[in-house]
Parts: structure tokens; C-alpha cells; sequence
């Protein structure tokens, strides 16, 4: 998505890893911010083992 974004002369604002894992970011289109919010998940394995640090990612993408 990133790569589609540059081509397009669109960059992604304010972009940063939160200390749980969680990657936001923002940017510009059609007069509108979209925001975007990535949890980061590994594996299957890491998953089974944070399962309450990925719960909390998946909580904060769909609370903001």
C-alpha cells in the first residue's frame, strides 16, 4: 500500500510504531484524512504467546 501511495504522490503523515506494535499513520485524499493503523503480528506462534499484547493492538485500531 505504501509503494501505491508514493506513486501517487500521497504520503503517509505522522507515521510511528506504538510500543505494543501497533503502526498508525494518516494522509490526505479528496479533502478527507484517512487514518491507517496496522497491528503488527508476526507469526501464529508470537501471536499464541502476546495474545493479550495483539488483543489490545486489534482494541486500539478500531477505538481511534
Amino acid at each position: 500500500m505504501n509503494e501505491h501511495l508514493i506513486e501517487n504522490g500521497i504520503i503517509i503523515q505522522n507515521l510511528h510504531k506504538k510500543k505494543d506494535g501497533l503502526i498508525k499513520g494518516e494522509f490526505g485524499l479528496n479533502n478527507k484524512i484517512i487514518r491507517i493503523f496496522v497491528p503488527y503480528t508476526p507469526s501464529a506462534r508470537w501471536y499464541n504467546s502476546h495474545k493479550g499484547k495483539a488483543n489490545n493492538m486489534y482494541k486500539d485500531s478500531f477505538d481511534a
